[in-house]
C-alpha cells in the first residue's frame, strides 16, 4: 500500500492507539550499549500525528514530497512470534528487515534506507491492526534530506 501511495488504505490498518517511532542511532563501543537513544528519535508519532502527514501529503502544500518520492520496500526475515493464548484477540509481535529504496526527482541513484522493523499486530478474527512499530535504522546519518516517507 505504501508504494502504491495508497496512504489512507494503510491508515485503516493502524490502530488509534499506534505508538509509531524511529529512535535515533549512535555509534558506540560494544561495551557502551545498543547505540539506540532512548529520548531522541527521527519520529515519534501517533495516530493523529500520522493522519495529519497523510493530510498533508495528499495536499498541495507537501514540497517535501513534490514530486513524490517513488520507493520500493523490500521486507525480508520476517520472524512472527505469537505466545497469545486467547483464540479471540490475538497480539503478535513481528520482527523484520526492510531496505527502502527511494527515488527522488530525475536522480540516476536511488537513496537507500535499511532498517529492523519491530511490529506488534493486533488480529482479532480476520481483522489486524498495527499496534505498535519500532523501526530501528542501521545507519547514523539518514542520507536523505527528510524523512517523509513512511518505514
Amino acid at each position: 500500500m505504501l508504494d502504491a501511495f495508497d496512504l489512507n488504505g494503510w491508515l485503516q490498518l493502524i490502530d488509534r492507539g499506534i505508538e509509531y517511532k524511529a529512535p535515533v542511532r549512535q555509534s558506540v563501543n560494544f561495551v557502551d550499549g545498543s547505540g539506540i537513544s532512548r529520548r531522541a528519535f527521527y519520529f515519534n508519532e501517533d495516530y493523529g500525528s500520522l493522519s495529519l502527514r497523510i493530510k498533508k501529503l495528499q495536499s498541495e502544500f507537501s514540497w517535501a514530497e513534490n514530486p513524490r518520492t517513488r520507493t520500493r520496500r523490500m521486507v525480508s526475515n520476517v520472524e512472527v512470534i505469537d505466545d497469545s493464548v486467547a483464540d479471540e484477540i490475538r497480539r503478535v509481535e513481528v520482527i523484520s528487515n526492510l531496505v527502502v529504496f527511494c527515488h527522488r526527482g530525475d536522480e540516476a541513484q536511488p537513496r537507500i534506507i535499511s532498517a529492523q522493523r519491530q511490529d506488534l499486530i493486533c488480529v482479532f478474527g480476520a481483522t489486524a491492526r498495527l499496534l505498535r512499530r519500532n523501526v530501528l535504522l542501521d545507519t547514523t546519518v539518514l542520507g536523505v534530506e527528510s524523512l517523509s516517507i513512511f518505514l
